[in-house]
Order: structure tokens, then C-alpha cells, then sequence
């Protein structure tokens, strides 16, 4: 702050020597000494200003008032509303971002302008009314009941008829509230007593506060102030609006331009010379009679005559061909659509590879893998209805070679995602989503000696129905909770394929799950050029061990080579306490625990954008 204090003051000093250098300078020919007659009249420098320059020495002769004769002098008014538009943002800008400012996001909620005590009611337990009729025994009827404010105990009779006996019917919630007791005491007891706690308005705030970094005021003094300032933008935008005001620049032939301002407040005129090809001319006046129009007029005594070697195109005619009124009532306008479709999608292929010699002393196999990853991406946005729907789909197949094993699958996903919003307030949407996973191929488990089926095409499939909130406060980052989600595994072909593996009884060939599903997307540039995408998801099921969360989590880190290539790094963490793993403990015995999942690739990417 003293670097940029310290140059600014140079800029002012330097702009102020340059003017009294330039403003003083006089002919050197013409002698100012006492005593000598001038022979001629002094000349005028030319005075050439920079913009830092203009803009001090206006701020210097607008703050210095002893130069005026009245502080609100026309000339010193019109200056500062000059330097003001100067060094501020044009109108439109600033229309903008105060039309699309989202006025709900900074309302404080009503409740926060109020303070509430509660005044507890205690009757005491009696008897059940064992009579048939309706009416309560003096065995059973209460008979008296306590008032509980604070640490304040009142102890107050009931009468016959259950109504509260007292010489002041008054009670006060402090030194400035009271109420009736008639105002909030039932007119009759319950045949049993209980505890009943009322709320009182025993105090008006004045102003309430919000504590958010973001919110931009101190304090407000009422819950609708910003639908208050919201009105009067809207207001002033309007006006500002109808009495706006553009420049335009007419040109034609010759090197002469003429300004013309556009405004509804203007009916001036200007000159203008306008030159044919010959270099004659004739005067044009243009001008601004009222908003979003303009005015051209010829001057007073000028008349136009058609040249002789034109006459023989007057009697000319264009031939015309009559067309039906009913033809011409066919032709309508087109509607624009005000919903937009937009797509894309890219297709990215990962290549590694290892090579072993047979004199490596610390031993390995020769291997190579690839991967081709194809993701879709399908947006409909309509601006009218608030709605917005997203759905993704990816397809990803892997191989891996390696000596002395062969081909094996490391990556085959199949996953679509379709999510609804619908604007809520703020920055939520409602948001309505589905999600479904499952793989192409058959996935095989392999051992030191043989291999096993785990998994095929549909088997298993995770289907995810959700409905809730998403958060999304910038382009980069959202949170989507669906505190009503269904889940459903399902593994048609059990029995062939171990079920129990994805959380399924055996004998079953299907899980179906009810609980919350939060998702987290993220989307940050960590470094220059590398970029960092997460996705994470979790599950909570309502019907079986609500506290045991299921966790889906996917990175992926890339980094830009160049316009097709990419060095991209993927991760997958999957932990479900409902699928199980065979292990052996020291002493030989099998049991069956939950684990954590996880995989890793990384290679070079190719990969195609459209």
C-alpha cells in the first residue's frame, strides 16, 4: 500500500510539473520584463495531456474552492460529474450485475428480529376417570397447576369448573412484557395433567444481523430491506434507462465527422457536410427528436433535379405479378425457442507399457495396458421455468497384458447419471437425480492355480433414485442432498455368480435400500496446468445400521501435453460393510470381513473433444 501511495503521489507531482511547464510557457521572442511594450500578442502554446494527467489536474481545480465564487458553480458541478463517470464502471455494467443480483440470498429470516421466552404449564398427574359419563370426580380433578418463566415458579388454584383462581391476572415476562393469564390458559384442564411450554414475543429488535462473510450489510432494520432496495434498483434502472444517452459518429466522403448524441432529452441539431464523388457538397442537419431515433434534414433553399442522362429511366417499369391475400397469410413469424440444447463429449485413449530385460537382477514380467474411456454429456436449460436437466454417460473398457499371464480386464464401467433441478432460492435447486452402474464384460477372479466368475454384463447393476437440495455456491463446486434415495443391487444371474459378494443374501438376486444419498462434485485447478475432479458419494440406509455409510469415491488428476494429449491419473475408493472378503487368520480359520477398494490407473491419454 505505500509502494502504490508513494507512486501515486510521484504521478501527481510529475503531472502537476508538466502542466505549470506547459500552461506558463510563453513565446520566447516576447520579453515579460517591467517596462517592455509588447510588439504582439502572446502565443498559445499547444497544452498535450495525457489521460493521469487530465484526470489530476481536473481533481486539483474541482477540490481547490477558494478558485470559485460560488461553491455550487455549474462549471465546478459539471466537472466532478465528468471525473465521477471517468473513474467508474459505464452503466451498463453496472445495470447488470444489479439486475441478476440474487436479492433472496441476502434476506435474514423474520425470527432473528424477535426474542422469545417460553412460559411453562404444569397440572399435576391425577387418577384416570373411571366413570361413564363425561365429567371428572372431585377425586380426580386437578387442583391447582404451576407457571414457570425462567427460573420464576408461580403456584396458582383451580376452581371447580378448572379455571385458574387469582387476584392479578397478569403475568410478567419481565420488566417491560406481560400478558393475560386468560389469554393463553385453555378454558378447561385435560382429565390428566401434563407439561405445556408457550412461546412469547417478549422483545423487538430494533436491526439483526447475519453471520456471513458474504452478506454485504452491517445490519438491517426490518426482514424485507432488500426487497425494499431491490423495488428502488428496479426503479432507478428504468429511468436511468429512459434517459440514457449514446454517441454516434457520422462520416461520409471527406475526412470531417459529426457527433450526434442519442438520448430522449435532445432535440438539437447538427451540420453536416455530406461530399459526392465530385467533391461538392450539400448540408445535411442531423439530430436525436426523442429516444432510439434519428433526424435528417436538408438546408433551407436546397433542391435536388434528376440529371439529363438519367431521364431515360424515369418511365421504367419493374414487372409485378399479383399474389392471393390467402398466399400471403401463410407466412408467419418464427418463435424462438427460449430452451436450449447443448451437447459434447470426448473420447480418451490410455496407453502404458513396461519392458523387463532377462539380466534385471530385482526380477518382473514384460506388461502393457490400455484403456478407452467415452464419456457423453447432454444439457437442456429453459430460463422461463427455472429448469435445467444434465445426464452424462460413460463407458470405459481396460486391458492389461502381461508376460507369462496373458489378457486380463482392469477397468470396464458402464455409467449413466441424469440429474432434474428446479430453481428453489438462492443458491439451491430442488433436484430430482438417477444414477445407474454396471459393467460390459465378464470379470473373472483369478488364484495361483484357476478362475471363477465374479461378474458379467448386468450382474451386478446399482440403480439410484434420489430427491432433494443441490448446492452449488460456484461453477466448480456442488453438494446434492437426496434425504429420500432408494438403492437397488441386483445380480439376475445368482447362483452362477457368488451374490453375496455385493451385499445380497444368497438365494437372492436382489438388495433394495432406503436412505440418504449425499454427493459432492468438485473441479479445481491445483496447479497451472494440472487439474483435480472429484466425485464422491454417500449412502446411509435407514432400514439396516443407519450409521455404517457407504462410500463411492473417483478422482481424476490430469494435465494438458498438448491439444490431443493428456498424462492422466484415475483412482477409485469403494467401501461397503455389506460386501464381504474371505481372509485367513494365523491360526487358519476363514471369515468373512468388509474391506476397502481401491485402484489406481495412470498413462499417457489421447484423447478427441467434440
Amino acid at each position: 500500500a505505500l509502494a502504490i501511495n508513494a507512486q501515486h503521489q510521484n504521478r501527481i507531482i510529475r503531472a502537476k510539473q508538466t502542466l505549470n511547464d506547459t500552461i506558463t510557457h510563453v513565446d520566447k521572442k516576447v520579453s515579460l520584463k517591467k517596462g517592455t511594450i509588447l510588439q504582439s500578442p502572446m502565443e498559445v502554446p499547444d497544452i498535450i495531456l495525457d489521460e493521469d494527467m487530465a484526470e489530476e489536474y481536473l481533481k486539483h481545480i474541482f477540490s481547490t474552492p477558494s478558485i470559485w465564487k460560488r461553491q455550487n458553480e455549474p462549471l465546478r458541478d459539471e466537472l466532478g460529474v465528468l471525473l465521477y463517470h471517468y473513474a467508474r464502471a459505464p452503466f451498463d455494467s453496472t445495470a447488470a450485475f444489479l439486475t441478476l443480483l440474487p436479492y433472496d440470498s441476502l434476506r435474514i429470516p423474520w425470527k432473528r428480529f424477535y426474542i422469545i421466552d417460553s412460559v411453562k404449564i404444569t397440572v399435576p398427574l391425577v387418577s384416570a376417570d373411571t366413570l361413564a359419563v363425561d365429567s371428572i370426580s372431585l377425586q380426580v380433578r386437578p387442583q391447582e397447576m404451576y407457571l414457570t418463566i425462567g427460573s420464576d415458579l408461580r403456584k396458582i388454584s383451580l376452581s371447580s369448573d378448572l379455571q385458574p383462581v387469582t387476584r392479578n391476572d397478569t403475568l410478567f415476562v419481565n420488566d417491560s412484557v406481560f400478558v393475560l393469564l386468560s389469554d393463553f390458559i385453555p378454558a378447561s384442564l385435560p382429565r390428566s395433567g401434563g407439561d405445556t411450554t408457550i412461546l412469547i414475543i417478549s422483545d423487538t429488535l430494533p436491526w439483526a444481523t447475519l453471520p456471513d462473510k458474504e452478506f454485504p450489510f452491517r445490519r438491517m432494520r426490518y426482514p424485507f430491506m432488500t426487497d425494499s432496495i431491490r423495488a428502488a434498483v428496479s426503479t432507478i434502472i428504468d429511468a436511468l434507462h429512459g434517459r440514457d444517452s449514446t454517441i454516434i459518429k457520422f462520416t461520409g466522403r471527406g475526412n470531417s465527422t459529426t457527433d450526434v448524441w442519442l438520448n430522449s432529452q435532445s432535440g438539437n441539431l447538427r451540420r453536416y457536410w455530406l461530399q459526392d464523388m465530385n467533391g461538392d457538397s450539400v448540408t445535411v442537419w442531423i439530430g436525436s427528436p426523442s429516444r432510439n431515433t434519428i433526424s435528417m434534414e436538408t438546408e433551407d433553399g436546397v433542391t435536388f433535379k434528376r440529371q439529363v442522362w438519367r431521364n431515360d429511366l424515369v418511365d421504367k417499369k419493374i414487372n409485378t405479378v399479383a399474389v392471393k391475400d390467402e398466399e400471403i397469410r401463410k407466412v408467419e413469424m418464427n418463435k424462438i425457442d427460449p430452451n436450449t440444447w447443448k451437447y459434447r463429449g470426448d473420447v480418451s485413449y490410455l496407453f502404458s507399457q513396461s519392458k523387463v530385460s532377462d539380466y534385471w537382477v530385482a526380477g518382473g514380467n514384460d506388461n502393457i495396458s490400455s484403456a478407452l474411456d467415452i464419456n457423453g454429456y447432454l444439457y437442456y436449460t429453459n430460463k422461463e421455468k427455472k429448469v435445467s436437466w444434465t445426464t452424462t454417460g460413460r463407458l470405459a473398457i481396460g486391458l492389461l497384458w502381461t508376460d507369462g499371464v496373458g489378457v486380463r480386464k482392469n477397468l470396464d464401467v458402464i455409467d449413466i447419471a441424469s440429474k432434474v433441478n428446479h430453481k428453489a432460492f438462492g443458491k439451491f435447486d430442488f433436484s430430482g437425480q438417477l444414477q445407474f452402474k454396471t459393467q460390459s464384460f465378464v470379470g473373472k477372479k483369478y488364484t495361483s492355480d484357476t478362475s471363477y466368475v465374479v461378474s458379467k454384463f448386468f450382474n451386478p447393476a446399482t440403480l439410484i433414485l434420489g430427491y432433494g437440495l443441490d448446492y452449488k455456491p460456484t461453477k466448480t463446486f456442488s453438494v446434492n442432498v437426496s434425504p429420500l434415495s432408494y438403492k437397488g443391487i441386483y445380480v439376475p444371474a445368482a447362483g452362477k455368480i457368488d451374490e453375496t459378494l455385493y451385499g445380497v443374501e444368497e438365494g437372492k438376486k436382489s438388495k433394495n435400500e432406503m436412505g440418504m444419498y449425499v454427493t459432492l462434485n468438485s473441479s479445481d485447478k491445483i496447479f497451472k496446468k494440472i487439474t483435480m475432479t472429484n466425485k464422491i458419494q454417500f449412502f446411509s440406509n435407514f432400514l439396516n445400521k443407519p450409521q455404517n455409510v457407504d462410500i463411492d469415491w473417483e478422482m481424476t488428476m490430469t494435465t494438458s501435453l498438448s491439444w490431443f494429449a493428456d498424462i492422466k491419473l484415475n483412482t477409485f475408493l469403494i467401501y461397503d460393510d455389506e460386501t464381504l472378503f474371505t481372509v485367513t487368520d494365523d491360526e487358519g480359520n476363514e471369515r468373512k470381513i468388509p474391506k476397502l477398494q481401491f485402484k489406481e490407473l495412470l498413462g499417457l491419454t489421447l484423447s478427441f473433444r467434440f
